[in-house]
């Protein structure tokens, strides 16, 4: 068992300490309980070392734990004497006695008792002061009692004060230009990233510390701006507990920083590396939950993004010297040295939050950094290294609420609608006017915008016959809260490339097997983004599957041909790629997969160049890309 304290112990329980299998009587019921563990290891069954081990090891910390709070006790114990018998200024006794031979009853060299006389036979009151004053008039033992009243006030400030930090706004959140910036480039230009480093008195401006060591402030809702975007909160604390993201196991249990949840899938979560890394189907929706109290804030598909931004600082590559809150001696070899980030490392705020950096000095010390850990950057970065790219208008605005995170986005008379789950309905619209079981006849149904509320909620007006109910129009008004709602771009028709200008755009079709379509529904997004018109069959299905098909192969100005074992196999993926080929195409073949392609496939591709993609290598396989449409072209 572990050392035990030589310290008094707190008195033991009555009554007989024997153990109840060897029969031995123990001095204490605490020894009792050791002596009974060590008999049971005694009897235990062979085969069970390892469990014998681990209870080794919670009785030994037991034990420390045990004398560690008598040791406490006896020490409070020994406080508590010391305090009844302090010894004042004026040489009163203590309990002990005192040099003059005064007793324990109060008595002064005069013989005289403590019952108020003192040597001139005045009175004293109960503080010993002399000419009958009042408790008010402070000797110096009464001072001291003064003293530590004073200590009491401010222990209570002090708490006080620890309850005011608990209330302050987050600090370490990671965050980029916002979509009021006017700033010129204080942050290096789009992209780069920076650290909340803490706040205005009323919150509407936040600071920042930028990756390159610039620090200023930005509005956070003053006068309805916002300067700055939070792209990742999870080294302020954030995260939501009991929730995993589905796509990877960084999250050691539960997500931390942002939570993306899958409007079209049940109980689909993703943490915001994997929904910034496309991870999922691109042309769902989904539901932005900033932290565990938020409602939710619908944003639209990654599919129909126009780009993403490559976010840039500390990041992996990037060439580092000491920064602002720098505290460790010379382990970079001094002010000025440089250093190489080579890893993003955790643990400065959670076991799982990404939150610091692993530098090689060029001195050749290597250590771990803090990268927005709760508001500490110990880094400059130089020339920054890239991190990972995220959709602009996804991002959550910094300082604002869930209300005020929903700016108004919609005008009086447009179309919108409803395309959210009800549970999740029923949890965006707390405190949005609530949700009932009646709504449920709202799902999907397409609404005209009538007004706004003061909250920037926003008030449609449906259509009983859209609805299929028995009331009148003016009742059929329902209070929303606008993350919730979608809004559509009403045209004559269905948006076909058929009836697309020709000569402006060119349309390009991208020809893959569902089965693997995360980098095909990726390369759609870069596309449309560099001026192609795009045809993916997520978002121009409009009607008959092989007139569709058909169309936008003929449409075509390039065909891009995703290479894979499920493209070989697959019935569609041929008559799109034969018919190509029968129209005299341009086709440019995409690698997806290292496997033996069908006859039919290879017949197709032969003597073309072909472009290997990978997620490792996507950009420079899209600018290859690129290169061999515009040949094409």
């Amino acid at each position: 068992m572990g050392n035990k304290l030589e310290v008094q112990r707190p008195p033991t329980r009555s009554g007989p300490n024997k153990c109840a299998k060897c029969g031995k009587t123990c001095r204490t019921f605490v020894d009792k309980l050791i002596h009974e563990e060590e008999c049971k290891q005694a009897y235990r069954q062979p085969g069970s070392e390892q469990k014998n081990k681990e209870l080794k090891q919670l009785m030994d910390a037991f034990n420390v734990t045990l004398n560690m709070l008598a040791e406490d006790f006896v020490e409070e114990m020994a406080n508590v004497d010391s305090d009844d018998n302090n010894e004042n200024d004026e040489g009163e006794a203590d309990d002990d006695g005192n040099d003059e031979g005064e007793t324990d009853n109060g008595e002064n060299d005069e013989g005289e008792t403590d019952n108020g006389e003192n040597d001139e036979g005045e009175v004293v009151d109960d503080d010993g002061n002399d000419e009958g004053e009042t408790d008010d008039d402070e000797n110096d033992v009464g001072e001291a009692d003064d003293d530590e009243n004073d200590e009491d006030d401010e222990t209570e400030k002090d708490n006080s004060d620890d309850n005011d930090e608990d209330d302050e706004p987050l600090v370490g959140m990671r965050v980029v230009r916002g979509p009021s910036w006017k700033w010129d480039d204080q942050d290096e230009g789009e992209g780069n990233l920076g650290t909340v480093v803490g706040w205005e008195d009323d919150e509407s401006w936040v600071n920042v510390l930028w990756d390159h060591g610039t620090e200023a402030s930005y509005r956070s809702g003053e006068d309805g701006a916002y300067d700055i975007l939070i792209l990742d909160s999870a080294p302020a604390g954030i995260k939501h507990d009991g929730v995993t993201c589905d796509e990877c196991d960084n999250s050691a249990g539960y997500i931390r920083g942002t939570r993306w949840k899958c409007n079209e899938c049940d109980d689909y979560d993703l943490c915001t590396t994997c929904y910034m890394g496309n991870k999922h189907t691109l042309s769902h929706l989904f539901v932005r939950i900033d932290n565990s109290d938020s409602p939710g804030s619908l944003v639209a598909a990654r599919s129909k993004a126009r780009r993403r931004i490559q976010s840039k600082g500390l990041c992996i590559g990037a060439a580092v010297t000491r920064g602002r809150d720098w505290e460790w001696d010379d382990q970079d070899g001094g002010e000025g040295k440089r250093g190489l980030i080579y890893e993003m490392t955790v643990g400065f705020t959670d076991e799982a939050v990404q939150d610091g950096a692993s530098v090689r000095w060029k001195n050749g010390h290597e250590n771990n950094y803090r990268a927005g850990s709760k508001g500490k950057v110990d880094l400059i970065a130089l020339k920054p290294g890239n991190g990972m790219a995220y959709y602009k208008d996804h991002l959550a605005y910094c300082g604002a609420e869930a209300d005020a995170n929903c700016p108004r986005n919609f005008e009086v008379g447009d179309t919108v609608r409803i395309v959210l789950h009800p549970e999740v309905m029923e949890r965006m619209q707390q405190g949005h006017g609530g949700w009932y079981k009646h709504m449920i006849v709202l799902l999907g149904k397409t609404g005209v915008v009538e007004g706004f509320e003061s909250n920037n909620d926003v008030r449609i007006q449906y259509l009983p016959e859209v609805l299929g109910i028995g009331l009148e129009k003016d009742d059929c008004v329902w209070r929303l809260n606008p993350a919730a709602l979608e809004k559509l771009e009403i045209q004559e028709a269905p948006k076909h490339l058929s009836s697309q200008p020709q000569g402006q755009k060119k349309n390009i079709m991208i020809s893959y097997a569902q089965k693997l379509e995360d980098i095909p529904q990726k390369l759609s997004v870069v596309l449309e983004a560099r001026g192609y018109e795009i045809w993916i069959d997520t978002k121009n299905m409009h009607g008959n599957l092989y007139q569709e098909m058909g169309t936008a192969v003929i449409n075509a100005h390039v065909v891009l041909i995703c290479m894979s074992e499920y493209y070989s196999k697959s019935v569609n993926c041929q008559r799109e790629a034969s018919l190509a080929a029968d129209k005299r195409k341009p086709i440019i073949p995409i690698k997806l997969q290292d496997v033996k392609l069908d006859p039919w496939l290879e017949l197709i591709i032969a003597g073309k160049k072909w472009i290997q993609f990978s997620d490792s290598n996507f950009e420079q396989s899209v600018q290859a890309l690129v290169a061999e449409i515009e040949k094409a072209l």
